[in-house]
């Protein structure tokens, strides 16, 4: 949540507050998910602390490895209010997610036993009794 009275951020600090670029804070402004204050000529990109606020909401939505376009529909829905349709349909994304990460997190570690089968397999060894077990 911004701080009321905070004042604007540079572009520079609020990249190096969330450990992001300038060249993605620029491209989050292309795809019109923040918004800096206008500019004065030659003057630096900065941004209000609703909008210093939105971008640690999409970085964190970002680690949740959820696509630009829907942490655009998450915000609108968040801005909408937590009740009633808004709510349900978030709840909904973000279930979608996680059933999306479950089934990566199988995919990936099918795949590190394969890499490890192989591994073995070129030493002559057979897989060691400890070694993850397949998940399919």
């Amino acid at each position: 949540m911004p701080i009321p009275d905070a004042p604007p951020l540079p572009l520079a600090e609020v990249a190096s507050r969330f450990d992001l670029t300038h060249r993605t804070l620029r491209f989050w402004e292309y795809c019109e998910l923040i918004s800096p204050l206008p500019r004065e000529k030659g003057g630096p990109r900065r941004y209000a602390p609703d909008q210093v606020a939105r971008v640690g909401r999409s970085v964190r939505l970002r680690r949740m490895r959820f696509p630009l376009s829907d942490i655009l529909d998450l915000l609108a829905l968040e801005a909408a209010g937590g009740d009633g349709a808004p709510a349900a349909t978030r709840l909904r994304m973000l279930k979608a997610r996680s059933d999306a990460l479950a089934a990566e997190a199988d995919e990936i570690a099918h795949a590190r036993r394969l890499v490890i089968e192989e591994r073995h397999a070129l030493h002559g060894v057979e897989a060691p009794a400890d070694a993850p077990a397949e998940p399919r």
